[in-house]
């Protein structure tokens, strides 16, 4: 009943997201080194993103949970359905390439998924082909804890010069910061709702909050172009 009464009514905490528009430009698996971070920084940033991973998800995925078609240029990624049990692979998710084959795996999650194949089996050959071996290792081989992931939006935060804390003294980024950079960026290119529902997994309106600024996010343009029509 409180939860019912309630809700709406105060400032839920929610993990904000990154500017994923300036985070492709950056270089960053070259500009982030750190050993607690995964070995392919800006590979992992993209798939998190365009998978709209939770935390555990990305911490607890494993390099056999990906396949690749590579004819098509297509890459499925096997997911949770259930935010309580991560590894309760209850569907997939495919993304193919979206770069016009540039090959640019800072903006594609084709071509990031390959990037991090490629450095996995060259890095790790024989280690990869046991079960457990984590889709985003840290240069050792090792699975990202999820206090090092935030703490890798963080510096990525940091980087872009986004504030880390609310006036509230809140921290900004969460454990739902990759789900809600891909909503956001999705909605704001003009994606579907709906289908970023169904990427993202959500079986409620949740989504909602995510792509609740999209049809304004650039209300100048559409204002530009409904005045010099």
């Amino acid at each position: 009943f409180h939860a019912s009464t309630s809700r709406g009514m105060g400032p839920a905490r929610q993990s904000a997201p990154l500017n994923f528009m300036k985070l492709r430009e950056m270089d960053v698996n070259t500009a982030v080194k750190n050993s607690a971070y995964p070995a392919r920084p800006g590979s992992a940033a993209v798939m998190a993103t365009f998978w709209l991973l939770r935390d555990l998800e990305a911490t607890n995925a494993e390099f056999r949970d990906m396949s690749f078609d590579v004819a098509a240029k297509r890459v499925t990624l096997m997911l949770s359905m259930s935010k309580n049990d991560p590894r309760a692979l209850g569907c997939e998710r495919i993304w193919g390439c979206v770069c016009e084959g540039e090959g640019n795996p800072a903006g594609c999650p084709y071509h990031a998924a390959l990037d991090i194949k490629k450095f996995i089996e060259t890095a790790f050959l024989h280690d990869s082909l046991a079960p457990g071996f984590p889709l985003f290792p840290t240069p050792t081989g090792e699975a990202v804890t999820s206090e090092n992931m935030l703490a890798f939006i963080e510096e990525l935060a940091q980087m872009m010069d986004e504030d880390l804390y609310t006036k509230a003294g809140q921290r900004r980024f969460g454990k739902h910061s990759w789900r809600a950079t891909g909503a956001v960026h999705l909605s704001t290119i003009g994606l579907d709702t709906f289908k970023i529902q169904l990427i993202g997994r959500w079986l409620c309106a949740i989504v909602l909050r995510y792509c609740r600024l999209a049809p304004i996010s650039d209300i100048a343009r559409d204002y530009k172009v409904a005045t010099h029509a």
